[in-house]
């Protein structure tokens, strides 16, 4: 149900950025040789290897000057949504670490505006849930 609800959340939570060149993935950020998209309907709140709480998504970068495409699942923890700052962690799609990168929420950076997307969807995830209890 988390997943189901996260992607439908994920998707309401791009719904302002540029549609990516079909409808399975949402464009969040453009630099001048790369573009950096979302897959619609992969976000999800799970726990990484720690135990800690994190909200994943399937990642797509553009290298436009290389011509070449790559994948990757990329996460935020919990508790950096909290704080405001922490890592956007990026793993190969078997799962294996690749890298992470400092965010700032509002710092304006590539790596700040994914994390923006990512928390702020996974506050809505959250916020579903609570509603949902009794």
């Amino acid at each position: 149900m988390k997943k189901i609800l996260g992607a439908v959340l994920l998707v309401a939570a791009c719904s302002s950025v540029v549609a990516a060149d079909d409808d399975e993935w949402i464009e969040y950020a453009t630099t001048p040789t790369d573009k950096f998209y979302l897959k619609k309907g992969t976000g999800e709140v799970i726990n990484n290897k720690s135990g800690e709480e994190v909200f994943m998504a399937i990642h797509k970068n553009l290298d436009m000057k290389k011509k070449e495409i790559s994948f990757r699942k990329v996460y935020v923890r919990q508790k950096d949504c909290e704080s405001g700052a922490g890592k956007v962690v990026f793993l190969y799609v078997g799962g294996n670490f690749d890298d992470e990168v400092d965010f700032v929420l509002g710092g304006g950076s590539v790596g700040s505006t994914l994390a923006e997307y990512l928390c702020s969807t996974y506050e809505s995830v959250k916020r579903e849930e609570q509603e949902k209890s009794i």
